[in-house]
């Protein structure tokens, strides 16, 4: 099989073509591929590299506990004070304070909404409030829509010289 054959080398060289596919194999074997074999190769090789759309998910996953375990045990420098309405001003060492709206889940740290994940001072916030950090892991984690993400194809398109002439130039 191609993609077993050459795994090694689409590993090294994700953006491996087909001439250059085609060359080696025609070199290392003397048969010539199909450009359809070398995108089923490809399809393939991708697969045993980076894993299924599941295997993915789960390691989406993995890193995000593994991020959130890793804070929970860094956030008890900070003290979190109610302040009203999901609302919480968060004191860390020397005069570092953030604000943290565990409704809205965002933090003044910005991190929280730029990765989607509790941020420490939201984490500080969310332990003391009795609430699991998972649960506030933001909704392009979940994974229907990790799946709808990532099943849509981009086709490529036909060069310059198949456009349509116009006018205009």
């Amino acid at each position: 099989m191609i993609a077993n054959k050459y795994l090694g080398q689409w590993r090294e060289n994700p953006g491996w073509n087909y001439a250059g596919m085609a060359q080696q194999l025609r070199t290392d074997t003397n048969v010539d591929a199909l450009i359809w074999q070398y995108y089923r190769a490809r399809t393939k090789a991708k697969e045993l590299i980076q894993g299924s759309i599941q295997d993915q998910y789960s390691k989406l996953w993995e890193y995000c506990a593994e991020v959130i375990e890793r804070l929970k045990l860094e956030s008890s420098i900070y003290h979190p004070e109610y302040s009203g309405d999901f609302h919480y001003q968060v004191r860390g060492p020397g005069d570092d304070q953030y604000i943290v709206d565990i409704e809205k889940k965002t933090c003044a740290c910005n991190m929280w909404q730029l990765i989607g994940i509790p941020c420490i001072h939201g984490i500080s916030v969310l332990l003391s409030s009795n609430c699991d950090p998972i649960d506030c892991i933001h909704n392009k984690y979940k994974k229907e829509n990790f799946i709808k993400a990532y099943a849509l194809v981009i086709y490529g398109i036909n060069g310059p010289m198949m456009w349509p002439k116009t006018n205009d130039m």
